[in-house]
């Protein structure tokens, strides 16, 4: 879909920011208009990371979602 048609779709205005994320590379895009590419080895360092800083906080998450599902 070309930016014009999204933003018709998607009542956005001309100079709004759009970001795209895709499984497989993007190459109907000038390389000058990707400012980065974010790798699935990327996603793995954040959440080891994140697992590693704030994984016992993390877990108190998790328990006070599931004691809010009954």
């Amino acid at each position: 879909m070309d930016k014009d048609s999204f933003n018709d779709v998607f009542n956005q205005k001309d100079d709004e920011f759009s970001g795209f994320f895709s499984r497989n590379e993007i190459n109907d895009i000038d390389q000058q208009n990707i400012a980065t590419v974010i790798t699935s080895e990327d996603i793995m360092k954040v959440t080891v990371q994140l697992d590693h800083s704030m994984g016992g906080i993390i877990d108190v998450f998790k328990y006070v979602n599931a004691c809010s599902d009954n």
